[in-house]
């Protein structure tokens, strides 16, 4: 495996269970993201990062690579128009483990391809 191009750790006061679930369970996911990440998380399988609202876009595709809760889940995501196109294909895996009271969520992240945030993220729900 390739050095990671970047490395991000946050600490939240949980436990590793429900900070995992909390990445994956679109209830949760509508709360902070606005978005569900939609998957039966089976490695081979396709995921989508979709957004709440009513047309239901998607904003991200990929592949569920690994999947063993709440250590480690492998995915790979690009924008839907370059799904298919491993050069544009980014890797990222995420990992919750308990640290000192809370859990910590850690992100490698290789095979990243740069681009604007616009294209990756959308505009939070009119109020």
């Amino acid at each position: 495996m390739s050095k990671p191009q970047f490395v991000y750790v946050i600490y939240i006061k949980a436990a590793p269970e429900k900070v995992w679930n909390g990445l994956l369970d679109p209830a949760m996911t509508r709360i902070y993201w606005m978005h569900e990440n939609v998957s039966d998380w089976k490695p081979g399988s396709r995921w989508e990062h979709k957004r709440t609202d009513p047309q239901g876009t998607v904003d991200i595709v990929g592949e569920v690579v690994e999947f063993d809760p709440p250590k480690r889940l492998v995915l790979t995501w690009v924008p839907p128009a370059e799904h298919g196109q491993p050069e544009k294909t980014s890797r990222v895996m995420i990992g919750a483990r308990p640290s000192e009271g809370s859990s910590s969520i850690i992100s490698f992240g290789r095979d990243i391809r740069p681009r604007p945030i616009a294209s990756i993220c959308c505009s939070p729900p009119e109020r």
